[in-house]
């Protein structure tokens, strides 16, 4: 019976830790915006031994940790064991949670996106969220009196305090992970606050807010690479050009033509999208009605916002429709 008993309590521990991880896993690819793909079932029963080998390895870990501290306690090491090692012991055993959390997130961070990330980014994302954790956990122990706490609450303050320091863990965890993700795709996300700009007719003061926020992008505006300057009448481009870069008007005013039809956009508004959309050559023609200041945007850039964002797509999908319904009747 004891046997079996050991054999249940080990199959339940890694069916919750195998939970764990599948909900780390679709926490971590829900803020990355991306799937699971589907995999052979040859390399389902890697990964499922490949957690088994991890849970273990933690268990043991964890146990030797705990082994360790509780040893160095104890009289006959302190007089046996040299100050010197005895502190350098001590100090390892100390940071060895912190080094085994920095290793585990950081693989965690590497994987889980499904998408492959600089192991810079990954470095100091995994660094705010280790050190964020370890500055809380030092700050709780100081400030709360477990003894106190043992004395009115039982085993029951343990446990309280365990799943605390879960829950700030993940939070912290989930936490860096989206600031992961809005360093490495800020180009991107910034482009989906520029093309779902509000119009300067709204009333509803949030969206006029967001508006004069997002309306003169900087950070885009400076820099030389796609930052362009153009004079009153010049020609930005003809039909027939194979270009398909879209281009934002930071300041000034720009007609697009095609056939007998003529529309005019001024800042704030993006043009150009037809031909990168349908990968087509250019069917209208773009002029500068005054001097402008464009942001020219790579057509590859825009289209993964489009995928990306469902509403930035939503509205790319309006603007092709309107588009071609007002030029078949100027046709």
């Amino acid at each position: 019976s004891g046997l079996f008993f050991k054999i249940v309590l080990g199959v339940f521990i890694f069916w919750m830790a195998r939970r764990l991880f599948m909900s780390t896993v679709k926490g971590i690819r829900c803020i990355f915006h991306t799937e699971s793909q589907r995999r052979p079932f040859i390399y389902q029963l890697i990964i499922i031994a490949s957690e088994v080998v991890l849970v273990v390895s933690l268990s043991l870990i964890i146990f030797l940790i705990s082994s360790g501290s509780t040893l160095l306690q104890l009289p006959f090491f302190k007089s046996f064991i040299p100050p010197f090692v005895y502190s350098l012991l001590s100090t390892i055993i100390s940071f060895t949670p912190v080094i085994l959390m920095f290793f585990i997130v950081s693989i965690s961070y590497r994987v889980a996106p499904g998408i492959k990330l600089p192991w810079s980014k990954n470095f100091l994302a995994t660094l705010c969220c280790t050190v964020s954790f370890f500055v809380f956990s030092y700050f709780s122990s100081y400030f709360t009196d477990i003894a106190k706490y043992n004395m009115i609450y039982g085993v029951l303050s343990a446990i309280i305090m365990l799943l605390l320091r879960v829950f700030v863990f993940f939070i912290l965890y989930l936490f860096f992970a989206q600031a992961l993700f809005v360093h490495h795709f800020f180009n991107q996300l910034l482009l989906a606050e520029l093309y779902l700009l509000p119009s300067r007719d709204t009333e509803n003061l949030i969206l006029l807010f967001r508006r004069l926020l997002f309306v003169d992008p900087d950070y885009f505006i400076n820099k030389k690479s796609i930052g362009i300057e153009y004079g009153k009448g010049s020609i930005i481009y003809n039909a027939g050009d194979v270009s398909k870069d879209i281009y934002y008007i930071a300041q000034g005013s720009v007609t697009v033509t095609k056939n007998n039809f003529v529309e005019c956009y001024d800042s704030g508004s993006f043009f150009g999208e037809v031909a990168c959309i349908l990968g087509k050559n250019r069917e209208e023609s773009a002029t500068a009605v005054s001097d402008v200041h464009l942001i020219k945007i790579d057509a590859e850039d825009f289209l993964f916002m489009l995928e990306k964002n469902p509403e930035a797509n939503k509205k790319a999908l309006s603007r092709l429709s309107s588009y071609f319904s007002q030029h078949k009747e100027f046709s």
